[in-house]
């Protein structure tokens, strides 16, 4: 059983994750542990996503690449075909982690 501090807390490691969503802050004062276990799912799965996207970054920059103004322009020029073979899933982690796990989180509160 959670405190409603912890459920308000919750809420929030929620909301940093994937953005404030009045849907699920309805469900806070229902939140439990199946709750926190959907929630330690999702945040696995956004730092994965976001994980992949760092690697992108790196890859195609370069791993003592400097982030100047103009530096994927001349990565694009190098002939490089890095897009096209890395994995990009971490564009948009916040929307796609949101997508797949809004429903397991309002669900958990039944």
């Amino acid at each position: 059983m959670l405190t409603e501090e912890e459920k308000q807390t919750l809420y929030k490691v929620i909301a940093a994750a994937i953005g404030e969503d009045a849907y699920i802050k309805t469900y806070v004062p229902r939140f439990n542990d199946a709750t926190v276990s959907v929630v330690e799912e999702m945040l696995s799965a956004n730092a994965i996503c976001n994980k992949h996207m760092r690697e992108l970054v790196a890859d195609l920059a370069g791993a003592s690449a400097h982030f100047t103004k103009g530096w994927l322009k001349r990565v694009l020029r190098g002939g490089r075909d890095i897009v096209q073979t890395s994995n990009a899933r971490g564009y948009g982690c916040a929307m796609s982690v949101k997508s797949r796990w809004k429903t397991p989180i309002v669900m958990s509160t039944f």
